[in-house]
């Protein structure tokens, strides 16, 4: 536990008080700062007892700072406190963690917030008052309570009477008013922070103006990964998202008479595009899927005065990217664009058996996942009746296609194209990885706060694809050796490059080497990890020996020809089968027989783990391929001397780096779906795959977006035309365009309607 680490802690009055933990004898204490005496040998448990009765001991006008700060038990390092509305620590990943607590907001409550049921916050985001969102860590869950307004029964939280009346029910109000430049009561915006999750509960009531709800990062620069949020209406009792300006929902806090219309607001966002580019953490990679949206009723959104992040788009009613959320027993009305919105990559089939979910040792053999969950929703009086495949990105340069293998199995509701949708597909076989990540920058700092005992140790870094693939791993560190037990950062980490979208840690305790373990999978960009002992479970396969300390000499005997030459070395299991080659050793020029004709290999690499031997190849004069099999030594031999002979043979190139796939992607339509599109066609790309089979009687229907004769969502009017003036359109020839296959693509179409 380093000295100079400041613990802050801000009570439910607004009262604040830092905490210092001070080493005897070092450090200094920042003004206003309250000690906390650590001498040596103290343990975590005993430093949580230490901050405890600090924190115990503050008062605040003769009453106690906190309602109270105890230990769980007195062997345990968990420190419970009670009463405070944040906690903040200086320094992070320096051995205390910060664990999760629910979160209440309700609009009805009082100034002196805490966060607890008793002291609920009144204010979920804006940052000029106290607020929910604004004290949050990783691992909280924010519960947002609905009410039953001036007419609810005092004490009876279960009572009906009071949310049925909706005009006089208190709202949480998001985004801005019609002045300019004014926000709302809660806030601009409401995104959920970094692994927090928000429940909504039965009876809140959301009105919105000119903002959206966003769950997961919109951009690079600001991490919300691991965030969920989950709506949980009912039947008795539904969750409203509406206008500002609707007047029949909701307290009315803006006087002049205003009228509602379709577009006043956006939607609700689920996206997990940018932190799957960054492999962030995903829930959904964990088979956990928390986006769940149920009972509510969804009015006015779709508007496309929305900015993100400076970015003015359209924000659909439910929009989802690369999220696959639960939307279900939902009434969406009166809204502009779409009802509901996603990319073609949120059609994802997941079965959990590639390797890249299998890493843990356990799993659930028969658990999937397909898309977004999407049944019993009731779309109405929307611009589009129906799910639209937005394809377009919102700064309209580019097309997403689908590159996984996706399903549209959501035979409830009426999937809609109006760009076309490309199957993308790859040309050509799988390719040879052969660059390394850099390292020559890493740096290496012990530390305490960690659980990693003393030691010596060297780390390998391994860049990962999107489907799991690793690259080539880079050569093995410098040794770093840790004096007492802890923790070490590595900084200066390379960032992934190409279409790798993460990276893993491996490393080797040099009493055992050769082996290097797993430590962590980190996502694509930090350049700093710490290593405080914890380990991900497996071990590092097709790791190249190491060439770099083999040296090579002249010898008079021997049958070489003059020229340059340099050697690979290969291990060799108990089944004959080769490992990973290593990279060139450093040539060597000779003069060739009779003068010099042998060369000699010293400092070789010895086979570890499942290797029983080696073997040496030769490259061509000049010191290119192919290259011949010399000999076969035994694992420990350190030393060979190359006379000219050669055993036969030449060594596979694929094992000079590491062979990926180029995966192809597929779409699979159930029975029953019904496809709409206007302008638009479906095109299966080189290698990629369509399959439309239906059943008799449940066929897979292709048609126009204006034709009334299918549906689904509890409408045929998917283009919303039934009462417009003059009549409503009618299908015509050649208003959308087919289905294309491109050259070596694969189709399957079977009980299909194409109209």
């Amino acid at each position: 536990m380093p000295d100079q680490q400041v613990i802050t802690v801000l009570n439910r009055n607004n009262v604040q008080r830092r905490f210092q933990l001070m080493r005897s004898g070092s450090g200094t204490l920042g003004a206003g700062n309250i000690p906390v005496n650590l001498v040596p040998g103290d343990t975590a448990v005993t430093i949580a007892g230490k901050l405890a009765a600090a924190i115990k001991a503050q008062t605040v006008s003769g009453n106690s700072f906190l309602t109270d700060a105890f230990q769980e038990d007195l062997t345990s390092p968990v420190l419970t406190l009670i009463g405070e509305r944040s906690v903040n620590i200086s320094l992070q990943d320096n051995g205390i963690q910060i664990h999760g607590r629910t979160i209440f907001v309700d609009k009805t409550a009082g100034p002196n917030a805490d966060g607890t049921e008793a002291h609920p916050f009144n204010n979920i985001a804006n940052p000029a008052r106290a607020n929910a969102f604004g004290v949050t860590h990783p691992g909280d869950i924010i519960r947002i309570v609905g009410n039953g307004g001036f007419d609810a029964v005092p004490g009876n939280a279960t009572t009906d009477e009071g949310y049925a009346t909706l005009a006089n029910n208190f709202a949480y109000e998001v985004g801005f008013s019609t002045l300019a430049g004014q926000s709302l009561d809660d806030g601009t915006t409401m995104e959920v922070p970094l692994g927090v999750t928000v429940m909504i509960e039965p009876g809140a009531i959301f009105k919105l103006r000119d903002s959206r709800i966003g769950v997961g990062s919109s951009s690079l620069g600001v991490n919300r990964s691991g965030s969920a949020l989950q709506v949980l209406g009912t039947p008795e009792r539904n969750v409203y998202f509406t206008s500002w300006l609707d007047e029949t929902i909701g307290q009315d806090a803006h006087l002049p008479a205003t009228t509602p219309a379709a577009g006043n607001w956006g939607g609700i966002v689920f996206r997990n595009d940018l932190d799957n580019a960054e492999s962030r953490f995903n829930y959904e990679d964990e088979g956990v899927f928390l986006n769940y949206v149920n009972h509510a009723d969804i009015r006015y959104g779709g508007g496309g005065n929305v900015k993100i992040d400076s970015v003015q788009q359209i924000v659909n009613p439910i929009q989802m990217l690369e999220a696959r959320p639960t939307i279900s027993f939902n009434k969406i009305s009166r809204s502009a664009d779409a009802a509901m919105s996603a990319d073609p990559n949120s059609f994802d089939e997941t079965n959990f058996l590639a390797p890249r979910f299998q890493r843990a040792g356990q799993f659930t053999s028969d658990y999937s996942r397909v898309g977004p969950d999407i049944y019993g929703n009731q779309l109405e009086m929307n611009s589009t009746n129906g799910l639209f495949i937005k394809i377009r990105t919102p700064a309209g340069n580019s097309l997403r296609p689908l590159t996984v293998s996706g399903r549209f199995d959501d035979t409830d509701i009426v999937h809609v194209l109006s760009e076309n949708l490309q199957i993308k597909g790859s040309q050509g076989d799988p390719f040879l990885d052969l660059s390394r990540p850099p390292i020559d920058l890493l740096t290496f700092t012990p530390q305490t706060g960690g659980s990693l005992v003393p030691g010596t140790y060297r780390y390998k870094l391994v860049f990962v694809d999107r489907a799991g693939f690793e690259g080539r791993p880079s050569t093995a560190t410098p040794a770093v050796t840790l004096g007492g037990l802890g923790s070490i950062r590595i900084s200066q980490l390379p960032p992934a490059d190409e279409d790798f979208v993460s990276r893993r840690i491996y490393r080797e305790d040099v009493t055992n080497p050769g082996v290097f373990e797993l430590v962590a999978e980190i996502n694509k960009s930090d350049d700093q990890y710490v290593d405080d002992g914890n380990m991900a479970g497996g071990i590092l396969q097709r790791d190249p020996p190491s060439a770099d300390n083999v040296t090579l000499t002249s010898i008079v005997r021997g049958s070489l020809s003059s020229g340059t030459y340099n050697y690979r070395v290969v291990f060799v299991d108990a089944t004959g089968k080769e490992g990973a080659s290593s990279d060139p050793t450093s040539p060597i020029t000779i003069g060739g027989s009779p003068i010099e004709g042998g060369i000699q290999l010293d400092n070789l690499p010895s086979a570890t783990g499942q290797f029983v031997s080696k073997r040496i190849y030769r490259s061509e004069v000049g010191g290119i391929s192919p290259y011949t099999l010399v000999a076969e030594i035994p694992a420990d031999a350190a030393s060979y001397t190359d006379d000219g002979s050669a055993i036969g043979g030449t060594i596979d190139a694929s094992s000079f780096g590491v062979i990926r796939a180029r995966l192809d992607a597929r779409l699979k339509i159930d029975p029953g779906t019904v496809v709409k599109m206007e302008g638009a066609r479906i095109e299966v790309t080189f290698g990629a795959q369509l399959l439309a089979e239906g059943t008799d009687g449940r066929e897979v229907i292709f048609t126009s977006r204006l034709d009334d004769t299918y549906g689904a969502g509890g409408t045929f009017d998917t283009n919303n035309d039934d009462r417009q003036t003059g009549g409503e359109s009618s299908p015509q020839p050649g208003d959308w365009g087919g289905l294309f296959f491109g050259p070596l693509s694969s189709g399957s179409i079977d009980h299909a309607l194409i109209a």
